[in-house]
């Protein structure tokens, strides 16, 4: 059965320890690490992004094939614009036959 996945990713600056000390670092939701999302082939993962930084951002989904839905792939200038500071954009697109374990990150 077809499932669809929704999240709201709040870009924001929180301090954290990544390292040996605690500086700021951009987050999401203010969790480090960023939250895992689990899904299955098949899946619609809609996740909306709010970007509270000063940044513009977006977020590219590493190893994804984006199968008709190349402008979610999150690599601004080039799939899409990046994401503004105080606005929001929405990722939609199927997970399609696609398994693994992929990880996301900001660009």
């Amino acid at each position: 059965k077809k499932r669809t996945y929704n999240a709201e990713f709040h870009i924001r600056w929180f301090n954290a320890s990544p390292g040996t000390y605690e500086r700021p670092i951009l987050s999401i939701n203010n969790e480090f690490p960023a939250p895992t999302i689990i899904v299955e082939k098949g899946n619609l993962i809609n996740t909306t992004i709010i970007n509270e930084s000063s940044e513009e951002t977006t977020i590219h989904w590493h190893g994804l094939i984006q199968r008709n839905t190349l402008h979610m792939d999150g690599v601004p200038g080039i799939t899409q614009f990046a994401i503004l500071p105080n606005q929001l954009f929405v990722y939609t697109y199927s997970t399609g036959d696609q398994s693994g374990t992929y990880w996301y990150h900001s660009h």
